[in-house]
């Protein structure tokens, strides 16, 4: 008998990055699955996983469980072969001690499972409670997709302190084990004195309750100095900048209230933030229009080693459809930008708007669940973009159960989505966006209106990180 020569590697062994941190401004999904592995479960036979594959060379195979979405895996032929091996059930004590190894390795990456029950996604408790202040309703942009419809409201320090006061309540009635307080509006830095006054409020209700806090403003950049970089970075907080593209194609969509251009701003502060020591998380809102833009946007921004995120522009308007068709051809030309200088950190979580590769879920945000926006009067709504549908205020006991309980805003697992239940991507987009699908077809419990994107582009998303990963595994997967 040959002895086995299992090459096995995974994103995790070269790091990951995306929206892991809810920096982002929208509402992460809460609910992931976990493979555990016991010792009880090793006594049963072991059978290969029904999990998507792609050849990336003749020597090396893409691995990827999509009802976990544990980690994309890269396998070469004696790995490939020992896994198709278990097609047969196989019991663990049957293999010699490198077999052994090889199978222990890919039930960690949920490549093998045990015959008696199959991995599925759940959705466990969230230990984080997300918190949107829309610190105010005033902004200094006339961004083309915005949904806020401005004034010059304000959230003064005393409605502040006690929207910070209901977040803890509903998070110790939760059980939640952190709040994290996103500063948004309009643009919260035209009231930086505000935030920063309230985080500090924060960080003392969270010491008297034992509730870790973390904090991050939402901002476009443009009314921001050093000085404000050094202060946030010194209090401890961390910082969102919206950019759309470089130059004019930025411009276009993010002008400022009098017409002129906005992009050597927010490109300045994001230059003084890194000067800071801060390490900014950049939101990037894809239209039809910018959409084109991305690879030059894509290619400045990876060699500064910045977490990223591409947003799909949420339809504002019922019955306008994004054209996917022109979004498709836009993001598979950035692919192969970014393709051509692979980074050493993975991009999963970046490039395809609210989809994670990193654990299966059922719901692509935490609405309802996890996450509540408090409005400049203290009015609790279920997410920013149904600001002014307030269902509750911050008066209550427990605001977020009363979000929990609310009939309106509704946020249905993907199951029981039309059009997404016999899908084999369902658990990494989770549907898309509910309240998108609410906007174009009047219904929440429908696929989202960028699926023809999803299903285009997750392919060739999961090929370009097979082929980091064989960039950075430092040898060459042949026998």
């Amino acid at each position: 008998m040959r002895k086995l020569l299992a090459k096995i590697y995974s994103s995790n062994d070269f790091g990951r990055s995306g929206c892991k941190d809810d920096q982002c401004n929208c509402a992460c999904p809460t609910g992931e699955y976990v493979v555990q592995v016991d010792e009880r479960i090793l006594h049963d036979a072991f059978h290969s996983s029904d999990v998507y594959q792609h050849d990336l060379s003749p020597s090396a195979k893409l691995l990827f469980n999509q009802s976990i979405g544990k980690e994309v895996v890269v396998v070469n032929k004696d790995a490939y072969e020992f896994w198709q091996n278990f097609k047969a059930p196989t019991l663990l004590n049957t293999l010699d001690a490198s077999g052994y190894e090889t199978a222990r390795r890919m039930i960690d990456l949920a490549l093998l499972e045990p015959v008696s029950e199959c991995y599925h996604p759940h959705t466990p408790t969230p230990d984080s409670l997300s918190v949107w202040l829309h610190i105010t309703n005033s902004c200094n942009l006339l961004c083309t997709y915005c949904y806020v419809n401005k004034s010059n409201d304000h959230m003064d320090l005393e409605t502040g302190k006690s929207a910070i006061d209901a977040a803890f309540r509903s998070a110790l009635k939760g059980g939640f084990k952190k709040v994290n307080l996103k500063f948004a509006g309009g643009e919260p830095t035209l009231r930086l004195d505000t935030v920063f006054q309230l985080y500090a409020y924060g960080q003392e209700v969270s010491k008297r309750e034992e509730i870790e806090i973390e904090s991050v403003i939402l901002s476009n950049g443009t009314t921001l100095s050093q000085e404000n970089m050094d202060e946030i970075q010194a209090r401890g907080m961390r910082l969102m900048l919206s950019i759309d593209g470089i130059g004019l194609m930025h411009d276009a969509q993010r002008p400022f209230l009098g017409g002129q251009g906005t992009y050597e701003k927010v490109w300045r502060a994001l230059e003084w933030a890194i000067n800071s020591g801060l390490r900014p998380f950049i939101s990037i809102t894809v239209t039809d229009e910018s959409v084109m833009g991305l690879p030059e946007l894509t290619t400045r921004l990876l060699p500064l080693d910045l977490p990223f995120n591409l947003n799909f522009a949420r339809p504002v308007m019922p019955g306008k459809m994004p054209d996917n068709q022109k979004m498709i051809a836009g993001l598979k030309e950035t692919f192969e930008c970014i393709e051509a200088n692979l980074p050493g950190y993975s991009l999963l979580g970046s490039l395809l708007d609210r989809s994670l590769f990193s654990s299966a879920h059922e719901r692509p945000c935490g609405v309802g669940e996890a996450y509540m926006v408090v409005d400049q009067r203290g009015e609790v709504a279920s997410c920013q973009m149904t600001l002014k549908q307030s269902v509750t205020n911050i008066h209550v006991d427990d605001p977020l159960l009363m979000l929990k309980v609310h009939e309106g805003f509704k946020n249905p697992s993907v199951d029981q989505k039309e059009g997404c239940s016999q899908c084999q991507w369902k658990y990494v987009c989770a549907g898309g966006c509910p309240q998108a699908a609410y906007q174009t077809t009047g219904r929440y419990d429908v696929a989202s209106p960028f699926c023809e994107v999803y299903k285009a582009m997750y392919p060739e998303l999961l090929r370009l990180e097979g082929l980091r990963i064989l960039k950075y595994s430092g040898e060459e997967l042949t026998l």
